[in-house]
């Protein structure tokens, strides 16, 4: 995938994720992680797996705008 693929983060959501993956490093996987490796690892699940989340976040959604939709006409 290109890097224009990837899902674009304002910088305080990127700098919370990369606070969030540094917690969870270090709590449950006793793995103290930098600011450049957890940057990396959530530019790797942004490309990898945000795709896959995001389709299935849109087609769960889609019933549901349709329906709202539907009662408002």
């Amino acid at each position: 995938r290109r890097s224009s693929d990837l899902i674009k983060l304002s910088r305080d959501s990127e700098a919370f994720l990369i606070g969030s993956l540094k917690r969870y490093a270090a709590e449950e996987l006793d793995l103290e992680m930098g600011e450049l490796k957890a940057k990396l690892f959530l530019a790797y699940v942004l490309k990898e797996i945000g795709p896959s989340v995001y389709n299935q976040a849109v087609a769960q959604a889609q019933p549901r705008l349709e329906h709202a939709q539907e009662a408002g006409e």
